[in-house]
């Protein structure tokens, strides 16, 4: 079976794209979420997240297709992250991405 890394931009095997209003954020006080907003042809791409200054992963999620009423987009979402500074590890030809996860808070990050 197929492990898709960020690095290496394997496509296989892809979870079922997601319908509308099917996402759980678990944000509140100390915690918020990161959506990554991504091209079509990273759906099943795993997008890596480390603590700023770190260069490993200590948490992935995967790209999917996303079903909304407006139609399709394609996106990763990490639910619950402690609030601080990260950093997104490159994917293909992208690099490395610093982002900061607020309290109560959906932080979004777009590769368009």
């Amino acid at each position: 079976m197929s492990h898709t890394h960020a690095h290496g931009l394997s496509h296989e095997p892809r979870l079922a794209p997601s319908g509308h209003a099917t996402v759980m954020l678990d944000i509140g006080d100390g915690v918020g979420a990161l959506v990554v907003h991504a091209p079509a042809e990273w759906c099943g791409v795993e997008i890596e997240l480390a603590r700023r200054h770190e260069s490993h992963a200590f948490v992935h999620t995967e790209v999917r297709e996303r079903r909304l009423p407006e139609g399709s987009v394609y996106a990763g979402v990490f639910p619950a992250i402690v609030v601080g500074e990260y950093t997104l590890l490159p994917v293909g030809d992208e690099p490395a991405r610093a982002v900061t996860i607020s309290s109560g808070r959906v932080t979004e990050v777009a590769f368009q």
